[in-house]
């Protein structure tokens, strides 16, 4: 009984022990709740892009619940947040969505609704035609791509709008070494882009009708002028009153604008070439 007890002693006294350095050494398991507010300390600050992405329930997203995420992850997007930058984040093989609040603009009506949504549907309307291959090529080969006013047709606010970016996509790679992620900063640019380029059809106005010698040349060369900016001017009506005291009626439209005028013109031709007229 002595030595029974004796060994019981012995045996509450190293539990202590185990316990106290275990409290010196700030020693814990941790809990099985994932999701703690402590755990995700790298979502804190960041305005309102870090408020939603700590209310979303991300284990409806590819991503899953943000305690579980990488690493990788993990400081990639504590570094997006506060940034000033409009900056994007396509993250795993569905490149879900995560953004801060300077890219807020970039999505229009489509925010907040994009966020930690697949890439191919947040950006629908690019992602076949130009924005998927451009990630995926970053994905594949690691290297960053960058691109000066890339165009990008894109619908956020109910129509199909052009716009104009500076891009740098940079890869993030996980706790593997392979790419893992695309760190997309951003700069829209359309404004100026659009703006130069309206600009520039001013500029070929003037200086092409000082080359005409009539009225119907200055018509016709503003009409052409028009013709070739396009873009800008999707529809123009010429109404001439000529020497003759006829109208001529000029049709400038985006589509067939070539066909247009030679089909015009021989209207006017054979309206000319008339009996009685």
């Amino acid at each position: 009984a002595g030595l029974l007890g004796a060994c019981s002693r012995y045996s509450d006294t190293l539990l202590v022990s185990v316990t106290s350095v275990a409290v010196l050494h700030n020693l814990r398991i941790p809990e099985s709740t994932p999701d703690r507010p402590s755990d995700l300390t790298f979502l804190q600050g960041g305005g309102e892009m870090a408020a939603r992405m700590r209310r979303l329930d991300w284990s409806k997203t590819p991503l899953g619940p943000p305690g579980v995420w990488p690493q990788s992850l993990r400081s990639t997007v504590s570094m997006l947040l506060p940034s000033r930058a409009q900056i994007i984040l396509f993250w795993g093989p569905e490149f879900t969505v995560l953004y801060n609040d300077a890219y807020r603009p970039v999505f229009g009506a489509k925010h907040p609704q994009a966020l930690g949504l697949p890439g191919r549907e947040a950006w629908s309307e690019i992602w076949g035609s130009i924005l998927h291959e451009l990630l995926a090529g970053v994905v594949r080969t690691g290297e960053a791509f960058w691109g000066k006013d890339l165009l990008f047709e894109v619908e956020r606010y109910g129509f199909l709008e052009e716009t104009y970016f500076d891009v740098s996509y940079d890869p993030v790679r996980g706790e593997s070494g392979g790419v893992e992620g695309v760190y997309c900063i951003v700069t829209e640019t359309t404004e100026r882009v659009i703006g130069e380029r309206r600009m520039t059809l001013l500029k070929d106005l003037a200086e092409r009708n000082a080359t005409a010698r009539t009225e119907h040349d200055a018509c016709r060369i503003a009409t052409d002028t028009l013709a070739a900016h396009s873009p800008d001017v999707t529809f123009a009506l010429r109404n001439h009153k000529g020497a003759e005291q006829r109208y001529e009626q000029k049709l400038v439209a985006q589509s067939a604008l070539d066909d247009a005028e030679s089909a015009q013109e021989g209207a006017q031709n054979r309206k000319r070439a008339a009996p009685g007229q």
